[in-house]
């Protein structure tokens, strides 16, 4: 099969990092497998760095596709399974190589060389093998670090919804209180209705047997008026009867 210069050269320079993880400009991770030359790649936006624009970024990753896809129309050994990750672990296709930790492709350290090929950047990252042989206290820094800021992050959660429950039940509390407030004066409030009502209540009948003590007493004047004045009409009539009586006195006297 005859390929171009280019091509030539990124096979070659396949061949010879298999089994490494090679970085597409700012876009997508490669990893490439030591027994067939597999490619798994994968997008995470927490791998795509400051670097040339998006456009041209995406424009290289699908012409590699598109070269990968060639390869594999004509017989050779290339496939491009999309591989996500799981469990904080890059998974590859490659028993050999599931134990890479997430940290180890994204730390920005091991990105230790730079060429070209045909004006197009490339970064690849240290053999697989020289991944593994990293210090154990750089590898547990890598671990600590991350835990602690999540520890952080979760005592800082932890707190705000702690602080949300005081204050929500803080203010149900207030509420409560207010509520047997409102209840206790509306209750004093109907108490108080209920000794007004009872006390013109009185008021009324203390009116209405006053009124009826007046009547009486006023039947009675009444009364004894009446007779006072038939008294007075029999001393008139009396008084006249008794001045014609001295008159034929006095007359019977004179003759």
């Amino acid at each position: 099969m005859n390929y171009t210069n280019y091509e030539h050269t990124v096979i070659k320079e396949l061949e010879k990092r298999a089994g490494d993880v090679l970085y597409l400009k700012d876009v997508a991770p490669y990893f490439i497998s030591k027994s067939c030359l597999q490619i798994s790649t994968y997008t995470q936006t927490a791998y795509i760095q400051v670097g040339d624009n998006m456009q041209a970024a995406l424009s290289e990753y699908f012409q590699m596709l598109v070269f990968l896809k060639k390869l594999e129309e004509n017989g050779s050994c290339f496939s491009i399974p999309y591989t996500p990750l799981e469990d904080n672990l890059v998974q590859f296709g490659n028993s050999d190589y599931c134990e890479f930790q997430q940290n180890t492709i994204a730390d920005g350290d091991l990105l230790i060389q730079l060429f070209q090929y045909a004006n197009k950047k490339y970064v690849i990252a240290p053999n697989a093998s020289d991944q593994f042989n990293l210090s154990p206290k750089k590898s547990k820094i890598n671990f600590i670090i991350p835990s602690f800021i999540l520890l952080l992050l979760f005592i800082f959660i932890g707190s705000i919804a702690y602080q949300s429950y005081l204050d929500s039940n803080r203010l149900k509390l207030q509420q409560q209180a207010v509520e047997a407030n409102l209840k206790e004066q509306t209750l004093k409030i109907g108490l108080l209705s209920d000794q007004i009502q009872v006390q013109k209540e009185l008021q009324n009948e203390s009116l209405r047997a006053f009124q009826s003590k007046i009547d009486i007493i006023n039947s009675s004047l009444e009364n004894q008026n009446k007779t006072l004045r038939i008294i007075n009409y029999w001393n008139q009539k009396q008084s006249v009867q008794i001045a014609d009586l001295l008159e034929v006195i006095r007359y019977d006297s004179l003759q």
